[in-house]
């Protein structure tokens, strides 16, 4: 699945906000748990029963809005992420199926469209791009949820020995 790159983007870099990508899979009440001590201030999901059941799960335990996304919307998905953390500064949820996630986080990442193949998304696991004075930036993997303390940018050049 390819994405759009961003037209016109008004959004400001830097203000360290955060995206999570969730694909839905596994005991929904566990995942909430996991997700306890870092609650999204928005929830984007795509229109399939399972991100929807998981999306309206999260906005009600967050008490936040729910925005769900058609899949003849899905193209421009990136922009739309972009548009909720500028309306919603802090933290956003994406829940969406495996295909998407990948496509979304290789876009955004700038990574060619056959690069979304390199990453793996597990059913109920996550990644975690932070918006940066330099753009998204991955901090988390397929991981489970947040972890308590907050993630390490990955290093973008090898270090010295």
């Amino acid at each position: 699945m390819s994405v759009a790159p961003i037209r016109g983007a008004s959004h400001a870099r830097g203000t360290g906000g955060e995206a999570w990508f969730l694909c839905p899979g596994g005991e929904l009440a566990t995942t909430l748990a996991a997700f306890a001590e870092a609650l999204p201030a928005f929830v984007l999901a795509q229109d399939e029963p399972e991100c929807a059941r998981f999306g309206s799960a999260f906005a009600e335990a967050s008490v936040c809005a729910l925005e769900l996304v058609a899949p003849a919307q899905l193209v421009p998905v990136l922009e739309g992420v972009e548009g909720a953390l500028a309306r919603a500064p802090g933290r956003l949820l994406c829940l969406f199926d495996a295909e998407l996630v990948t496509a979304v986080v290789a876009h955004a990442l700038g990574l060619p469209e056959s690069g979304a193949r390199a990453l793996r998304v597990d059913p109920g696991r996550a990644f975690l791009l932070r918006d940066e004075r330099i753009g998204l930036v991955l901090r988390h993997a397929n991981v489970c949820g947040p972890e308590r303390e907050p993630g390490t940018r990955l290093p973008l050049w090898k270090s010295a020995p």
